[in-house]
């Protein structure tokens, strides 16, 4: 009987996530595991953490976030990552925190860390936080992978937001839960990711 019959789902390229990518390119601003249906623009609130869930179902690395201020104001946003639990609320350590990016002028605001970030197989969580209300660029998604509706299910019924008042600061460790959510038509992301493998 052999061994090794089989090829690990993580070591099997035609199980890997992709994405579209031209050679020579660029890589491609990415959600993992959600479908964007269009894009729009969102006024957020200073002083607020909002996260957006997405789920790795093979590992990949990710070489930079991204977020885009459309209306900006004096002050800062930061930017990261959490692992989730299966509620989609943050565990642990922050797997990237941006710093300080200035919201002053509108522009496309970028982290970049210092080493790349590998994610293998599981949940996370996307996270900003703003000392300024600001307007960001968003992706609405038709493929939320955790899109719920609210208990009296109607307009405006979609899961869009997750919330959680806290002053400006360092993501924390412990992430801390969110409890404040917001519901409207469609789920909405504002924090993108960069992916170099696979």
């Amino acid at each position: 009987m052999p061994t090794s019959p089989f090829v690990a789902t993580s070591r099997d390229d035609s199980k890997a996530y992709g994405r579209p990518f031209i050679t020579g390119g660029t890589e491609p601003w990415n959600i993992p595991g959600v479908g964007v249906g269009g894009v729009g623009t969102l006024a957020v609130v200073l002083n607020t953490d909002y996260y957006s869930p997405f789920f790795v179902d093979t590992p990949l690395v990710v070489t930079a976030l991204g977020t885009e201020v459309t209306t900006g104001a004096s002050g800062n946003m930061r930017i990261g990552i959490y692992r989730a639990n299966r509620h989609c609320q943050p565990v642990g350590a922050p797997l990237a925190d941006s710093g300080n990016l200035d919201t002053t002028a509108a522009a496309v605001k970028t982290y970049t860390p210092g080493t790349p970030i590998y994610l293998q197989a599981g949940r996370y969580l996307t996270i900003h936080n703003q000392s300024a209300n600001i307007t960001l660029r968003i992706a609405t998604v038709f493929g939320d992978v955790y899109n719920v509706l609210r208990d009296i299910i109607g307009t405006s019924s979609v899961l869009s937001a997750r919330r959680l008042a806290r002053t400006y600061a360092a993501f924390p460790t412990p992430g801390s839960e969110w409890n404040d959510p917001v519901y409207s038509n469609s789920s909405s992301y504002s924090v993108f990711l960069r992916i170099s493998k696979p």
